[in-house]
């Protein structure tokens, strides 16, 4: 499966894969919180359940997108811009994002350079 973070989950997902993980538990076992940390950003993402439902595989997805549209804070920027590859990186996929959508903030989805597929 392949996922464009960059665009809402039933969009950035093939339909016909969308439709067989809507509503689908994220794991076996029951789970009503995930935490997802990654190498590729100074943040985690927690995902909750909604009241009585389990976390679902859309959930997970829709939450990233929700989480790596915001703005990127200055102690978060502080953090990746010592690396002077990484912030070259993130800038030059801010500014392809920013000709696109027009907003001239840093995201964190800028964070993932030219990459943002799962």
């Amino acid at each position: 499966m392949h996922y464009n973070i960059r665009k809402p989950s039933q969009e950035g997902i093939a339909p016909a894969t969308w439709q067989q993980i809507n509503g689908a538990p994220a794991l076996e076992v029951p789970t009503y919180k995930i935490l997802i940390i990654s190498k590729a950003f100074p943040w985690s993402i927690v995902i909750h359940a909604p009241a009585g439902s389990v976390v679902t595989c859309v959930a997970i997805f829709e939450e990233l997108h929700k989480q790596l549209q915001r703005y990127i804070e200055d102690a978060e920027w502080a953090i990746v811009a010592v690396d002077k590859t990484r912030k070259e990186a993130i800038e030059k996929a801010a500014k392809w994002r920013q000709e696109k959508d027009k907003d001239n903030r840093l995201k964190r989805i800028d964070g993932l350079g030219d990459t943002p597929m799962l």
